[in-house]
C-alpha cells in the first residue's frame, strides 16, 4: 500500500474511496488499484487513438469541402456556358426563320396578284415579319 501511495499520489480520500472498491470487489488492494490504473492506461489510449481519429476526420471533412466548392464552381461554369451556348443557338434558328419567313413573303410579294375578288390580301407587317430589335 505504501508503494501505491508513493507512486499512485492518491489523496487520502482517494486511498480510502480505493480500500473501500477493493473490498467491495473482494480483490486486494493492490491488485485492484493495477486493474484501475491498467483499466485508465487504456481508456487513455483509446481517447489518444479517437484524438486522432477525430482529426484526421477533420481534415477529411475540410478536404471535402474544399472539392465540393470546386465542383460547384466548376458545376456553375459549365451551367453559365450552357445557358450561352442555348442562347446563341436560340438567336441564330430565330435569324434563319426569319430570313426564311423574308424570303418567302418576298417571294409571295413580288408574284403578280390574281385578278378578282378572292385574290389574297398582303398581310400588314406583323410581329413574325417586323424587324428585330
Amino acid at each position: 500500500m505504501a508503494f501505491v501511495r508513493q507512486n499512485v499520489n492518491l489523496d487520502p480520500r482517494q486511498l480510502k474511496l480505493a480500500q473501500r472498491l477493493a473490498r467491495e470487489s473482494g480483490s486486494g488492494f493492490s491488485a485492484y488499484v493495477r486493474e484501475a490504473l491498467e483499466r485508465h492506461n487504456t481508456s487513455m489510449s483509446v481517447a489518444s487513438v479517437l484524438e486522432n481519429s477525430n482529426a484526421h476526420l477533420e481534415q477529411l471533412i475540410d478536404e471535402l469541402r474544399e472539392e465540393n466548392a470546386l465542383f460547384r464552381s466548376a458545376l456553375q461554369e459549365d451551367l453559365r456556358r450552357l445557358r450561352d451556348e442555348t442562347k446563341a443557338a436560340q438567336d441564330s434558328a430565330i435569324q434563319r426563320y426569319e430570313e426564311a419567313l423574308r424570303k418567302v413573303v418576298t417571294a409571295a410579294l413580288s408574284q403578280p396578284s390574281p385578278k378578282g375578288s378572292g385574290a389574297a390580301k398582303v398581310p400588314a407587317a406583323g410581329p413574325m415579319t417586323a424587324p428585330r430589335t
